[in-house]
């Protein structure tokens, strides 16, 4: 028998039980990798809105922006909102810059927006509460629109020159569906950057 064949045998044999060696650790990282990636929660995004910043929650949509520019009597009133969906649940950012000052209470504003998006009427509560380090005014706005119940939590600021303001929320269709713990963390995580 001659030996060659049997160095080749021996060398290809060993190159096989390394060859299977490999493939086996290469499975088991990628079933892994696999497990983990798929197992992992998605977290949640900080975004930046130029004079804040906000986080996101996990599992959101794209944030969108939509902007404007409104008479408010004598004045202009540059209007940037920021919103996205989570869960059936709209969340909303929106910033006012004034050509003057705001004309208007934190309170006032959110008496007149309620009575806006609820033409059909709304109860409210009012409380002071804070966005990001400012004092704000925090409201509860429950009302009916085109025969629809909705539920919100809105916190509004002014700056101290009244010249800009910022308010937040999230609405719901009803209180029972209204993601509290969710949607007080997102207005706390706002930080406005001015003052």
């Amino acid at each position: 028998m001659n030996p060659l064949p049997k160095q080749i045998l021996d060398y290809l044999i060993a190159d096989a039980k390394k060859w299977k060696r490999n493939v086996v650790v290469l499975v088991i990282a990628f079933a892994l990798s696999f497990v983990y990636y798929s197992t992992k929660e998605p977290l949640p995004e900080l975004y930046n809105g130029g004079d804040f910043t906000m986080v996101v929650p996990a599992g959101s949509t794209p944030v969108k922006v939509e902007n404007s520019t409104e008479p408010v009597g004598e004045q202009q009133m540059v209007h940037h909102y920021y919103f996205f969906q989570n869960g059936g649940v709209s969340y909303g950012m929106h910033t006012f810059e004034y050509s003057n000052h705001a004309v208007r209470t934190a309170e006032e504003a959110l008496r007149t927006m309620a009575s806006q998006i609820h033409p059909d009427g709304y109860s409210a509560n009012f409380s002071n509460s804070h966005l990001g380090a400012l004092p704000a005014t925090a409201a509860e706005i429950e009302g009916t629109f085109k025969g629809k119940t909705t539920f919100m939590r809105t916190r509004m600021a002014f700056s101290a020159d009244r010249k800009r303001a910022w308010m937040a929320g999230a609405v719901a269709p009803d209180r029972q569906s209204f993601p509290t713990a969710q949607a007080e963390g997102f207005m706390d995580s706002i930080q406005v950057k001015y003052r």
